[in-house]
């Protein structure tokens, strides 16, 4: 019998784009319940599944903490 090569195994992190419901709402710190009804994030329907995209997440994030690029914050608010 001929011997095989062997490989070493390598164990790579990969974190998804797509959240399920739970992951989704975890991400962001709130409830599930609060992510179905007034998250106002579009998400991703495969099938009877439904998925969010982690990237639109952070997207949202950004505007509602002031962080896009078309609302910089004002980093040095005593010249206003």
């Amino acid at each position: 019998m001929e011997k095989q090569e062997e490989y070493p195994v390598v164990h790579v992190h990969i974190t998804p784009r797509l959240l399920g419901k739970k992951e989704a709402a975890a991400y962001c710190g709130i409830s599930p319940d609060t992510l179905e009804n007034y998250f106002p994030v579009a998400c991703i329907s495969f099938g009877k599944r439904k998925l969010w995209d982690r990237k639109c997440i952070d997207l949202w994030l950004d505007e509602l903490g002031e962080l896009s690029p078309a609302r910089e914050p004002n980093v040095y608010p005593h010249d206003e």
